[in-house]
């Protein structure tokens, strides 16, 4: 992962799940890295549902993510992230 894609997950953080983020303190520094990606990939997928202008538009980028999860569409940045903190993880 790259430090730019790494920091973004660990702003996400600390701007979106204060008391995640103060949780942080208690895990080993690689342990906290990998909890802000997680966290930033779960906000962007609730981000998705809270968003969308309507219901259709929702489940329809809700479904990208999911063939993008899949591999039967190419990742964005923060898909392609959690499946590679997944792999490195062993999260099925």
């Amino acid at each position: 992962m790259s430090a730019s894609s790494e920091n973004t997950a660990e702003e996400i953080l600390r701007r979106n799940g204060r008391s995640f983020n103060f949780a942080r303190v208690f895990l080993k520094r690689a342990h906290g890295q990998r909890a802000a990606r997680l966290y930033a990939f779960c906000r962007y997928i609730d981000d998705i549902a809270d968003e969308a202008s309507d219901v259709r538009q929702a489940k329809e980028a809700l479904e990208q993510v999911r063939s993008q999860l899949a591999a039967n569409l190419p990742p964005s940045p923060r898909v392609a992230d959690f499946i590679k903190l997944a792999q490195d993880t062993n999260i099925d």
